[in-house]
């Protein structure tokens, strides 16, 4: 799985060659169809459809798809649902709550939720040690009570560490973030 900014531009690179497979980082990435269709809702409920592009290695053979940055893996919502759905639930907010104000099922709000808790510790040690990398002086010394909070924390400071560094990554956090955890950020274990 590639996370891509720009899915176009993704697109062209990768018809022409220039994407590097991340599995032997030595092979180049080759068109190889599409993934499965994907019903994805937006804020305010907006839905679209999308087929990403599969590209595989010419020394592997491993596949990856070329996700776009607003999508995490294995996710229905995108990350301008989902992330602010966590940062209410990093502040406090009860689940039900969050799940009314965005229009979300609450059991799809439960499972992001406990996802996000139970990788709180690998996601906050992920980004703090991505941090200190980019800017150490973006470190927090605040304890927080919740590890939820300690994490999207981090995940904040992250983002801004990102933006600092690389203006032109754009001045979205989540899709910063969906970025920097390869879309990976709900997924069983995090692989921080």
């Amino acid at each position: 799985m590639i996370e891509v900014i720009d899915a176009e531009a993704a697109r062209r690179a990768l018809h022409h060659g220039a994407l590097t497979c991340p599995s032997c980082r030595t092979g180049r990435l080759r068109p190889w169809g599409r993934a499965r269709h994907r019903a994805i809702t937006g804020a305010h409920g907006v839905r679209r459809q999308l087929r990403p592009d599969r590209g595989r290695c010419s020394d592997c053979r491993a596949t990856h798809v070329l996700l776009p940055a607003d999508i995490l893996v294995g996710r229905a919502y995108a990350v301008d649902v989902i992330g602010p759905a966590l940062a209410a639930f990093a502040r406090g907010t009860g689940r039900r709550t969050i799940a009314a104000e965005l229009g979300v099922p609450a059991s799809t709000v439960a499972d992001w939720t406990r996802r996000l808790t139970a990788n709180a510790d690998a996601i906050t040690l992920d980004a703090v040690r991505r941090v200190v990398a980019l800017d150490q002086d973006l470190l927090s010394t605040t304890v927080h009570a919740r590890p939820a909070a300690a994490a999207l924390d981090a995940l904040g400071r992250l983002a801004t560490a990102i933006t600092a560094r690389w203006p032109a990554a754009g001045r979205d956090p989540w899709r910063l973030l969906a970025l920097a955890t390869g879309g990976r950020l709900l997924r069983p274990s995090y692989p921080g």
